[in-house]
């Protein structure tokens, strides 16, 4: 900023000093050698570059480093081909053998393994409670361990109970004609069941991490991530977006949020295929997801979900939570193409995006580093980037009134590509659970063993 020069104190045009701007507003530097003269200054505020690469940060003003110069041309994107074959695995084919039965299947994911570990962990539960002498509640000395037998048909009830909703578990085994549903008693008794539930444990609490706010359910989590992997290779199209479970119980890390419909419940971070919504994998937020100094805490989740199919040419699509030119970056790198939304504050975004102003249906494009950045207003203004268009093609559509509409492409195959997670939870919505949980990791158990059918 050019210097100011000021005049001395008895009217004169003689040079007494000058002011320089400096970081501080608190400091100045004068070329006279002068130091009593004393000249008021009006402070001018601050404007902070905040460097770090933080979910909200507005880096709008902030100076690009030299490797992320966008220029006003098409992309020439390195667009990685998909090498996978998609389906049920080759061990699990060999393990189904000819029968192709829902059950059989069922058996392969839920095996002998998943049953023995509820089995011990809930007589282990069971014996620590009733051998502690300050227990507050009435224990029923009937109790006796339970085999996996018992702990199968617990589950099925379980399940039913969700399609077969009443207000009380007690009228399940009712024998009204009005209400009565005969395969409960048939099945076992209301104080069996209630046994059981009371003493349904998953985890060793004498072993446990006690710094982890999931460990009543970390072997079920990663039970269940491991299984998806096994029995299920992925289709070219993926997607990461977060869904929240519906919980108002007590859990540390339970979230508020008014744009769900639930508002109350535990986050849960899915990779999902798109065309099926499968669940390939998952992570539930337990109040920090930054866990690398390298990433910011967005990016982190994504590579923690994609860390086994990298280098594997999927087309990933993930919305303006996760998405910033770094991560994009490290992604086509690590053999995978990415399109998603973006913020247009992000750290490294071009900084003419935020301040032009377009008309609807205008786009304008930049590129860097094999990433394609389009800014195009609708209705309002849309920011995308992407590692595997070339430009902001534009494509006619059909609108509400039959008018054509022209969308950039890159837009339309992000819409294609991001059904994967919104329709896992629209089949889910179909199999709730059976009642409420005061207890969260009980409700996380059943929301995920539900995920396979």
């Amino acid at each position: 900023m050019p210097r100011r020069k000021l005049s001395n104190c008895d009217g004169s045009q003689e040079k007494c000093g000058t002011i320089a701007d400096s970081d501080s507003t608190d400091s100045f530097q004068y070329d006279s050698e002068d130091s009593d003269i004393i000249v008021p200054v009006t402070k001018r505020p601050r404007r902070l570059i905040i460097e770090d690469d933080s979910d909200d940060e507005d880096s709008t003003y902030q100076q690009l480093p030299a490797q992320w110069f966008w220029e006003e041309k098409n992309n020439k994107p390195k667009i990685w081909k998909y090498t996978q074959t998609p389906g049920i695995t080759a061990a699990i084919q060999d393990q189904l053998g000819g029968s192709k039965r829902e059950l059989d299947f069922f058996n392969i994911i839920f095996d002998n393994v998943f049953w023995d570990n509820i089995v011990q962990e809930t007589n282990r539960y069971a014996e620590k409670i009733k051998s502690h002498t300050h227990t507050k509640r009435i224990i029923d000395e009937t109790w006796m361990p339970v085999d996996r037998n018992e702990i199968k048909i617990y589950f099925a009830l379980c399940i039913i109970m969700a399609q077969v909703k009443k207000p009380k578990i007690q009228m399940n085994w009712s024998k009204r004609a009005i209400i009565e549903t005969p395969i409960f008693r048939k099945c076992m008794p209301l104080r069996r069941f209630l046994q059981i539930t009371r003493f349904l444990h998953f985890a060793n609490n004498d072993t446990a991490d006690n710094s982890d706010k999931l460990r009543k359910v970390t072997p079920v989590i990663n039970y269940f991530n491991e299984k998806f992997k096994d029995v299920y290779v992925m289709e070219e199209n993926i997607a990461i977006d977060e869904s929240l479970m519906k919980f108002k119980g007590r859990m540390s890390s339970k979230q508020f949020n008014p744009s769900k419909r639930a508002r109350f419940g535990i986050k849960f971070y899915k990779l999902c295929e798109s065309s099926s919504g499968y669940c390939y994998n998952f992570k539930i937020y337990s109040g920090n997801d930054k866990t690398s100094l390298e990433y910011s805490a967005s990016e982190t989740v994504v590579m923690e979900l994609l860390q086994s199919v990298l280098d594997k040419g999927h087309n990933l699509y993930i919305d303006n939570w996760y998405s910033s030119p770094k991560l994009f970056l490290t992604l086509v790198r690590n053999g995978t193409n990415v399109l998603g939304t973006v913020r247009c504050n992000r750290k490294n975004m071009p900084g003419d995006f935020g301040k032009a102003k377009l008309k609807k249906g205008d786009c304008i494009i930049r590129s860097c580093n094999g990433i394609l950045a389009v800014k195009w207003k609708d209705r309002r203004d849309v920011h995308m980037l992407s590692t595997k268009h070339e430009s902001a093609e534009m494509i006619a559509q059909n609108g509400s009134h039959l008018s054509p509409i022209l969308k950039p492409k890159c837009v339309i195959d992000y819409n294609m590509g991001m059904i994967g997670i919104d329709r896992q939870d629209q089949v889910l919505a179909s199999f709730p659970i059976m009642r409420k949980f005061m207890k969260g990791y009980r409700k996380i158990f059943f929301t995920c063993a539900i995920w396979p059918f």
